[in-house]
């Protein structure tokens, strides 16, 4: 047997040893996992379904979720195809970021990035920019952390994507609070409210108003607002 083969099928009764108690993501992922596999398979195809499989375990079997991100890179790399390369990226940033290796993840998002840039993909590129804004944060970079949201934020805002840009701005208002820059923090949090009331977002401010009235001893404004953000959190 060729040595692709017993790969396969090693990782096939990984999967199947994996998916028992859950019938339903069984069939449907050794359904793609099948597809995959045929010889008359569109290049295309086996990208996008690779990546299918490999989102079903990004979260809870990262090293399972990487097998199959690395099958659908080694295509797009065949194929030169920058927008699929730029999705590869991102989600082996997002794995080792779970895995807390913060370099290895931020190098991956900033190669998302240039190639979501390469792809003409100006959301997708302003993604992977609040991503190392994100790493940034981990690694105690405040400063550079905080110019990087900004820049997502006017980034976001010009084009109109609001919810990506209220997001921006949560990150920003989290670095402030870490910085203890309270009244900054304060100014930015009813920018924020504003964006949502005006753009209707699902979005929460609460929790924030919250910590920055514990910080500012204003216990009775925190409560309040902290069983706000709590009530939310259980609708």
């Amino acid at each position: 047997m060729k040595p692709y083969r017993l790969k396969y099928l090693f990782v096939a009764l990984s999967l199947l040893a994996g998916l028992l108690c859950n019938a339903q993501n069984f069939v449907k992922i050794k359904g793609l996992l099948d597809i995959t596999n045929r010889p008359e398979i569109a290049d295309s195809t086996f990208i996008r379904l690779n990546m299918e499989i490999a989102d079903e375990f990004l979260f809870n079997n990262p090293d399972t979720s990487e097998y199959f991100v690395k099958r659908a890179k080694h295509k797009a790399l065949e194929m030169h195809d920058t927008l699929a390369l730029a999705k590869v990226f991102n989600y082996l940033g997002i794995i080792e970021y779970g895995r807390m290796h913060y370099l290895t993840a931020r190098e991956n998002y900033e190669l998302s990035q240039n190639y979501y840039k390469r792809g003409g993909d100006a959301a997708g590129a302003l993604k992977a920019m609040n991503n190392i804004g994100i790493i940034y944060t981990h690694l105690d970079e405040s400063q550079m952390a905080e110019r990087i949201y900004e820049e997502a934020f006017r980034g976001n805002m010009s084009n109109g994507r609001f919810e990506d840009a209220s997001d921006n701005l949560y990150n920003i208002i989290a670095v402030m609070l870490e910085e203890k820059k309270f009244d900054s923090a304060a100014v930015r949090l009813r920018t924020l409210d504003s964006l949502i009331h005006v753009e209707k977002l699902d979005v929460n401010s609460s929790s924030l108003w919250g910590e920055i009235y514990l910080k500012t001893n204003q216990p009775d404004s925190a409560v309040k607002r902290l069983k706000l953000a709590l009530n939310s959190s259980m609708k």
